[in-house]
């Protein structure tokens, strides 16, 4: 699947299952390009699913889940862009 972007450009997104892996990866995205990267993260109430989204403009990797543990993987995530920031 693509995402198409506001500039136009299509970046590859990514969706995986394992949260340790998608960590890894949205790691390494930040530590390439720090000042491009940033994240979202999406709580769908109707259904309960929340979604973590890392992305650079060109590569973008998510992480869903349904399960409400998964709500505490956010500080993980937290961690690692703001204890690394300016």
């Amino acid at each position: 699947a693509h995402l198409r972007l506001d500039r136009g450009r299509i970046a590859g997104m990514v969706l995986i299952s394992d949260f340790d892996d998608f960590y890894q990866r949205a790691a390494a995205l930040f530590r390439a390009d720090p000042a491009r990267v940033r994240y979202v993260v999406k709580y769908r109430h109707c259904d309960g699913s929340v979604v973590f989204k890392v992305t650079s403009d060109e590569t973008c990797v998510s992480f869903a889940s349904v399960e409400a543990s998964d709500l505490k993987k956010l500080e993980q995530l937290n961690l690692l862009f703001l204890s690394n920031a300016g």
